[in-house]
């Protein structure tokens, strides 16, 4: 294997966990622990790096690496070739494709993931170390015996990343486009982007809303008073999600639902990523007009920030 080494880098990183926004300025440093150098695959038609391929520790011995790279030039076949990725061109990268695939991935992280950043409904945030015990999970049956996971916390926080974040949540997977002169990749790199836009996330917001309000119309009537209330708290609490989570209607991903009891599962659930169909295989386009009437169905008014 080529040189191990253990450097720690300065990355610009986004105002947010998966934002597209750079406007905050801030910046954080990640320690990479692993070879120097690995070999990857590009294609030959589009000079893409093409990391599903997987990658190649670099031999140490300068014959090996010869020897090596021959070897690697017949498995690249005709439509590929070996591409190298270096921590002096590409520690990011580098850090991304090593630390976030190889096998001892977690040893690397519980070494270098010390903190928690943690976001509060109000829009302030705090780092903290991870050892705090800030919060606990423990099993717990429901009155129907059903189990789950409780999430007990020290503060009420909406959000929590580790800190410094992954490289793994900076960017994108896919392809990355190499220079073969340089021997590096050609930056920026592709930033990761979150999966769901406000619009898409108001639209099954209200029609959550609409779920539990047939449930609550449809189910609730015959029950005792006792056990119909948390079908309405969780109703109310859901309603009220619009106004409490205004901070974060431009980052929607980060905001944390309201504990659904018809569904136990921890109390830290969130919609990040999903797709909006009407029909077998055809995505929904959530235009002004339809997340209009999914609001009107459930009487909400969508407030002007959150606008098309």
């Amino acid at each position: 294997m080529s040189k191990w080494i253990k450097e720690t880098f300065e990355v610009e990183i986004p105002d947010y966990p998966y934002s597209t926004k750079f406007d905050r300025k801030l910046t954080q440093e990640w320690t990479y622990e692993g070879p120097d150098e690995i070999i990857c695959f590009a294609w030959k038609d589009n000079d893409l790096i093409d990391i599903s391929y997987g990658y190649h520790d670099v031999a140490e011995d300068e014959e090996d690496k010869k020897a090596q790279w021959e070897y690697l030039v017949l498995h690249a076949g005709i439509p590929m070739y070996p591409a190298r990725i270096t921590f002096d061109k590409d520690p990011l990268l580098l850090s991304f494709i090593r630390q976030g695939n190889a096998p001892d991935e977690d040893e690397y992280l519980s070494k270098y993931i010390k903190n928690q950043k943690v976001f509060y409904w109000d829009g302030e945030e705090e780092v903290y170390p991870i050892n705090e015990d800030s919060y606990v999970d423990h099993r717990y049956k429901d009155e129907d015996g059903r189990k789950g996971i409780e999430i007990i916390k020290k503060k009420p926080w909406m959000y929590t990343t580790t800190w410094p974040m992954l490289p793994s949540q900076l960017i994108e997977t896919g392809y990355f486009l190499y220079d073969k002169e340089k021997e590096e990749v050609v930056k920026p790199y592709p930033k990761r982007k979150p999966q769901i836009t406000t619009q898409e996330f108001l639209y099954v917001y209200y029609r959550m809303i609409d779920s539990i309000n047939n449930f609550i119309d449809t189910k609730c009537p015959s029950m005792p008073p006792k056990k119909r209330e948390p079908y309405v708290k969780y109703r109310d609490e859901l309603v009220a999600l619009q106004e409490k989570a205004e901070f974060y209607w431009d980052k929607p991903w980060m905001i944390t639902f309201p504990q659904d009891p018809r569904q136990p599962r921890d109390d830290n659930y969130k919609i990040e990523t999903f797709q909006v169909y009407d029909g077998p295989n055809h995505k929904l386009e959530v235009t002004p007009e339809v997340l209009q009437e999914a609001a009107d169905s459930v009487n909400m008014t969508i407030p002007p920030y959150l606008r098309v």
